[in-house]
């Protein structure tokens, strides 16, 4: 698998192959780190990473179908990818929301090492609850 920098014909393909539920954001909108795992010419998924500060940011990732049988290597790449990011960059924390009862998506944040964090908000994302979820990178 190899990851490359995302390109507008990633995000688009995504929008029209995603499996993940995911909100795509305004092609404006500002992302700091932004890729797409392939395998032999096939998007498995796009992701990234936007600082909120200099040492916060916020990680998203959309999968597609084809992705999901790859999910245990995307985990693992995505994961590696995410830690070289924040150490090399001086993230401290980095987070991200995942609806409630969305078991997918809370096993995947966790599955990069985010915890839980306060207490779910009621009505955040499309009206549903959502929850907190956030790692914390320190000198170790």
């Amino acid at each position: 698998m190899e990851l490359r920098d995302l390109t507008q014909a990633d995000l688009a393909y995504c929008k029209d192959n995603d499996a993940s539920r995911s909100k795509f954001s305004d092609p404006n909108e500002r992302i700091d780190f932004a890729w797409t795992l392939e395998h032999e010419g096939q998007i498995y998924a796009i992701g990234g990473m936007q600082k909120i500060t200099d040492c916060c940011a916020w990680i998203w990732l959309s999968m597609t179908k084809d992705g999901k049988s790859k999910i245990r290597t995307i985990y693992r790449v995505i994961k590696e990818y995410t830690e070289s990011v924040c150490r090399t960059h001086g993230i401290v924390r980095c987070q991200a929301w995942s609806e409630i009862g969305f078991e997918e998506s809370k096993r995947l944040l966790e599955h990069l090492g985010l915890k839980k964090e306060g207490e779910p908000m009621p009505y955040f994302i499309d009206g549903k609850p959502a929850q907190l979820y956030v790692r914390y990178f320190g000198d170790s």
